[in-house]
């Protein structure tokens, strides 16, 4: 990833995820889905950082974010297809 990609979504993280980051916004979502190739304790969130997508649980109790994956999303693909291809496609 590109090193202003990083930044991108790490200023998204920052932004998105600080403060109540499991409240639906215009740029994050609870997804209803289960991807195939981690495992989660659901919900699982999906937080929109232009092209791309980071997802990631929310433990209440530890007051902790754990981020599973950061994916592109091209536009003609779904969010169920970026999320379940394999590592390093």
């Amino acid at each position: 990833m590109r090193a202003f990609v990083q930044r991108r979504v790490l200023g998204a993280m920052e932004r998105e995820l600080m403060f109540e980051p499991n409240v639906e916004t215009r740029h994050k979502k609870c997804l209803g889905f289960e991807p195939a190739n981690f495992s989660y304790v659901p919900p699982l969130w999906e937080l929109r950082a232009g092209e791309f997508r980071a997802f990631y649980e929310v433990d209440d109790d530890l007051s902790v974010v754990y981020i599973h994956a950061v994916r592109h999303k091209p536009p003609h693909k779904t969010t169920a297809e970026v999320l379940n291809e394999a590592d390093g496609n």
